[in-house]
Parts: structure tokens; C-alpha cells; sequence
């Protein structure tokens, strides 16, 4: 995996763990907040939390699986992407100043 495909796959994560942290255990939700948050590295995260750089690798990769379980089950992240594509698309059209408001609406919900 190259440099670029890393940080899309650490952006991807990140966007997941926001919509669907709160599904995961609180140890799993304090690691990875740690992690992505506040970018943490795994020796910091293993010091700061008493436990092994393997666990707390072990964690990451698992918390990881879950989150994209939960995406391919509920697909917010996809959906959420569909609209904006659809949002993006509609705004350069023509519309009436209560349809670019109703868009403006509709992106701010997206955030």
C-alpha cells in the first residue's frame, strides 16, 4: 500500500469510527479515539493506557473490522456521500433562491 492509499484508508477509518464509534466497547472507542483523534502512535497509546503495543494494535485492527461491519451493514457513510455527490450536482443548476437554501439545508446536514 502505498503512501497515498494509507491516508485515504486513515481517512475512511476515521469518518467510520465518528458515525459508528459509539457502537464499540469503551476500551475499543478509548483506543481508537487515542489513535485517530489525536494521533497518537501505538507506543503512546500502549504507555498512556498500561496495556501492550500489541493489544493495542490487535484493538485498532479489530475496532477497524467492526466499523466496516457496520457500514456494510447500514451504509450511512455511503449514503452520506451519495447526497452530498447529489447536493453538489443540484447546486449548479438553476434554482430558485428557496432551492439553493433548501441544498444549503441539506450540506449542512451532511457535515
Amino acid at each position: 500500500m502505498n503512501k497515498s492509499e494509507e491516508i485515504q484508508k486513515f481517512v475512511y477509518s476515521n469518518q467510520l469510527f465518528a458515525l459508528y464509534g459509539g457502537l464499540l466497547t469503551k476500551k475499543q472507542q478509548e483506543v481508537m479515539r487515542l489513535y485517530y483523534n489525536f494521533d497518537y502512535s501505538l507506543q503512546e497509546i500502549s504507555e498512556n493506557l498500561g496495556i501492550s503495543r500489541a493489544a493495542v494494535s490487535d484493538t485498532i485492527k479489530i475496532s477497524n473490522g467492526h466499523l466496516e461491519n457496520f457500514e456494510t451493514v447500514l451504509g450511512i457513510s455511503r449514503q452520506k456521500t451519495r447526497l452530498a455527490e447529489i447536493s453538489k450536482k443540484l447546486a449548479l443548476t438553476s434554482l430558485d433562491p428557496e432551492q439553493r437554501r433548501l441544498i444549503e439545508d441539506l450540506e449542512k446536514e451532511l457535515e
